[in-house]
């Protein structure tokens, strides 16, 4: 309000905490697309008699298959269709502006946009949208933006259209009224969502979906020598579009029915580990194997080890042992798949040779130090009134300082 003489109080942080709520929000959130609405822009693009609609449907699907932000893909300096024996496959983009344009990974380095030509409905909308593009005049090598903002008389501006327009322009399409929609929030950061939401519902790896977002990622060196990273993630999201489009796969339904899988089909184009584990078994004749698909609407529930819970005073061995003696009798025994992996021991930190540990006596976080310099830690801290050098005994699950503990 301007009042000067109150800012001591303000900046307070005993008078913020109590004027700062607890409850709980709930988080605003672009809503990803029903695949009905998808369905929708695609008929849009196939059928409507507005060039502008048809263009826009298009620019639309693109966005939502490429899994682009508006403002990146508006900033695009190359569009283009990549083709094999006459048909199109991929739609790709080329921008320099993007969200992680200044990142270590991305720096001094187009970002491509690429989306599969087939989407959720089966057919090539990639065909579409080039004719669209065509029948309007839009060429981007005489400097025009991916969408231009239409004019009065319906020809094509100089200016992009901007976000908050396609999100306007999206609503209308799909005939959703600003306050109408209820829970859902439609805007034009949904386009970018879409596809990844979808993902996420699948359980595709974190990875991939990643990758498919234009993410910076731990794989800097994997992707600085594969020359075309995507390659996998796309085939993944391929694979993903042809089960909804086929109905095995609808993400807009709650957990329970997503998955639609019959034991007759076939194994799934790609594995995720969530919902695809296998289990291997042994037996007499030939080893094989028994996918979590083929129990999904199947009332025979095959031979399969029994699994022991383990806890504390259970080792896993014993469980091994147990499992494969109460299965088989005689020479032959079952012996389950997790038995030949092993188990993984945890042990408690020790101080490398010529360093000494510190413990703070509240946090429990421990720190190295040097014999040459024992009044400095080696991530550059000094030891302070709660850390000690004596009695140190850590477990196996006690914090470190992770500079100190890094290359030591």
């Amino acid at each position: 309000m301007g009042v000067a003489q109150c800012d001591d109080l303000l900046r307070g942080r005993r008078c913020w905490g109590a004027a700062t709520s607890d409850a709980p929000l709930q988080r605003t959130q672009a809503s990803p697309l029903l695949v009905t609405e998808l369905e929708k822009l695609h008929n849009i693009l196939e059928h409507d008699e507005d060039s502008w609609n048809r263009l826009f449907s298009g620019t639309l699907l693109f966005m939502i298959y490429a899994r682009a932000r508006w403002s990146d893909a508006q900033h695009a300096v190359k569009l283009t269709f990549d083709r094999a024996d006459g048909e199109i496959h991929y739609v790709e983009v080329l921008t320099g502006h993007h969200k992680t344009m200044r990142a270590l990974q991305h720096r001094h380095q187009f970002l491509p946009l690429v989306a599969p030509a087939v989407g959720v409905t089966g057919k090539n909308w990639a065909v579409m949208w080039e004719k669209a593009r065509v029948d309007m005049g839009l060429n981007m090598q005489k400097g025009q933006p991916l969408l231009p903002a239409p004019l009065d008389n319906g020809g094509l501006s100089c200016r992009a259209l901007d976000s908050q327009e396609a999100g306007k322009w999206l609503r209308a399409l799909l005939e959703l009224e600003g306050t109408d929609q209820g829970d859902r929030r439609v805007s034009s950061h949904s386009l970018k969502c879409t596809m990844l939401s979808y993902l996420a519902k699948r359980g595709i790896e974190m990875s991939d979906r990643l990758l498919l977002g234009y993410h910076t990622s731990p794989f800097t060196m994997g992707l600085t020598y594969s020359r075309d990273g995507m390659a996998r993630p796309l085939q993944v999201l391929q694979a993903m579009l042809e089960e909804i489009h086929t109905g095995r796969f609808r993400p807009d339904c709650t957990r329970s029915g997503r998955l639609v899988k019959l034991a007759s089909e076939p194994q799934s184009k790609f594995q995720c580990e969530s919902v695809d584990s296998v289990v291997k078994v042994e037996s007499s004749d030939d080893e094989h194997s028994v996918s979590a698909w083929d129990l999904v609407g199947s009332d025979k529930q095959p031979n399969l080890p029994k699994v022991i819970p383990v806890d504390s005073d259970h080792d896993l061995n014993d469980a091994c042992t147990e499992t494969s003696s109460s299965e088989m009798s005689g020479d032959e025994q079952t012996v389950p798949a997790f038995e030949s992996k092993g188990t993984r021991t945890f042990e408690p930190p020790v101080a490398p040779e010529g360093y000494q540990m510190w413990q703070h006596s509240k946090s429990k976080i421990l720190h190295l130090s040097h014999y040459k310099t024992p009044n400095v830690f080696e991530c550059g801290r000094r030891p302070g009134a709660f850390h000690t050098s004596q009695g140190v005994n850590p477990r196996w699950d006690t914090g470190i300082c992770w500079k100190c503990f890094k290359h030591k």
